[in-house]
């Protein structure tokens, strides 16, 4: 992302994680514009095993024309 944003002058927006370290759909949701290209999360936490709802991230993504990556 780091990279995206200074070498393809690409906006970078990070979305906030519940205590469990699940992306927050509904600030997803408010972060995603017409804009957005791409969706990128961890599928699944090696660490402590929380595993991202990527059907619903992908459905958003496809709403907006974005690709979803995990």
């Amino acid at each position: 992302m780091a990279w995206l944003r200074h070498s393809a002058s690409a906006e970078v927006r990070y979305v906030p994680a519940d205590p469990a370290g699940r992306v927050n759909l509904s600030a997803l949701i408010d972060a995603v514009d017409e804009r957005t290209a791409l969706i990128s999360v961890m599928w699944a936490n090696n660490e402590v095993g929380t595993l991202q709802p990527v059907r619903e991230i992908a459905a958003i993504a496809g709403e907006h024309g974005a690709i979803s990556h995990s």
